[in-house]
């Protein structure tokens, strides 16, 4: 793995063994003298088990058609199929786990008609994870290219956002110690590398990212009176083309969560707030960013949520909020198309909004059926910089068919009406997609 380019094995066990053998005085007997910290080596026990392993496999076929969505080019329309395939071997004795993934998704763009593109075959995920307990703590240790998602994925979860929704895995040192009581500590040391060094086959020089990325991610969360979060990150970013001039920042946020959802109805609310500072040599203004949503939800697969999100753009005292690893569609497909002019594709930054959601159960399994789910929503658009201009008006239409645990389908179409600050935009913007997933 990369990782070993930056963090030897010497380096690593120095950065992670404090973490694992600092263990609070309060977690000792009541028989024990109590200090502010105590530094000891401490056993970790682990339980004997049998090496069981497994063999999995999945399919997802989807069709996407895109009018006026690319309106910075000629053919401001596109359309394409895509099929991803991927398949693991995972097994795991003692405590201890491996996984490994491979993928490869091809697409055939049918407008403008193009050859078919087989695509890469690659190395989705290669992990070792151990497991044991530390005193009244579990620890785990996971090493190598692992799925990271941190809440509902505002700051943490796409590793390479250039290579659509093939993949979003980090190559990671991670580290995560909790407790029944004192929550958890999750630290990840990550390094993403531009271009991917464990390509099988075909194309080894695609860029997955934009640059390269060196970073340290904390998460520590509480359990008092619901769930709350702390979240530090540090990212270096460099480019090796020289295309980019290098950057470093520094993101804290605090999250809080509330939730009574065990009742019926429930209520489910959480709120999200983000300063970042550039540490670079230039230096800037810090960027902020924030997202709330309301959820109401009653029965099963009913929901009615409200909510809002802002990232705020360059202008006078604010730089641009860029999520470190947020580059994904959270909140519409079609509109990451729609910002490639500003930042990039799915580069949130300088957008903010208002957004209302319902969610309906229309049958359930439990007649015997698939679970068909109906989602609508909307979305009010703007451009903080320079004056607060209307993006547009964003609506969402949903189906959702579930069978089972192995097969699901989904029906998405969005519309985007836009607003006076895409003044360049001649009509409405349409995305429309047909998806099949399936498991073995």
């Amino acid at each position: 793995m990369l990782i070993a380019k930056c963090f030897t094995r010497r380096g690593l066990i120095r950065l992670l063994l404090p973490l694992i053998l600092a263990v609070p005085a309060g977690a000792s007997s009541a028989a024990e003298p109590s200090s502010p910290l105590e530094i000891r080596l401490v056993p970790i026990e682990i339980e004997e088990k049998a090496f069981k392993y497994r063999l999995r496999a999945d399919f997802r076929l989807r069709q996407e058609l895109l009018e006026n969505a690319f309106h910075f080019d000629a053919l401001n329309d596109r359309r394409w199929i895509r099929l991803r395939s991927r398949a693991e071997l995972s097994g795991g004795w003692n405590d201890q786990f491996f996984s490994l993934r491979l993928c490869n998704e091809f697409r055939k763009i049918t407008y403008p008609d193009t050859e078919i593109d087989i695509d890469e075959l690659i190395i989705d995920r290669l992990f070792w994870m151990a497991s044991g307990k530390l005193r009244e703590r579990r620890a785990t240790l996971t090493l190598g290219r692992q799925d990271i998602k941190w809440n509902r994925g505002w700051l943490m979860l796409e590793g390479h956002p250039l290579d659509g929704s093939r993949s979003m895995y980090h190559n990671a040192a991670r580290l995560e110690l909790s407790g029944a009581l004192t929550g958890k500590l999750d630290i990840a040391l990550i390094h993403n590398p531009k271009y991917d060094p464990l390509v099988i086959a075909r194309d080894r020089d695609r860029a997955l990212a934009p640059v390269d990325e060196t970073a340290c991610a904390m998460q520590l969360v509480g359990k008092s009176g619901g769930f709350n979060s702390a979240i530090l990150i540090w990212k270096r970013e460099s480019d090796p083309d020289g295309k980019l001039p290098p950057r470093e920042a520094l993101t804290m946020a605090y999250r809080r969560h509330e939730s009574d959802a065990a009742g019926d109805p429930g209520l489910d609310l959480f709120y999200e707030a983000a300063i970042q500072q550039h540490i670079d040599a230039g230096g800037s203004d810090p960027a902020f960013g924030f997202q709330a949503e309301l959820r109401k939800t009653w029965q099963v697969g009913n929901e009615l949520q409200g909510g809002l999100f802002h990232h705020s753009g360059e202008g006078t005292g604010l730089s641009g909020f860029r999520a470190p690893w947020g580059r994904w569609p959270k909140w519409s497909e079609l509109y990451i198309y729609t910002l490639i002019p500003e930042g990039g594709v799915a580069d949130w930054q300088n957008c903010s909004a208002f957004h209302l959601g319902l969610k309906r159960r229309l049958i359930d399994r439990r007649a015997k059926m698939p679970d068909i789910d109906l989602r609508l929503a909307t979305y009010q658009l703007y451009a903080s910089e320079p004056s607060w201009q209307h993006r547009g008006l964003l609506s969402q239409v949903e189906l959702k068919l579930v069978f089972n645990h192995r097969l699901s389908a989904h029906l998405l179409w969005e519309r985007l009406a836009p607003g006076e600050f895409h003044a360049d935009i001649d009509g409405a913007v349409h995305f429309l997609r047909w998806q099949v997933n399936a498991g073995f």
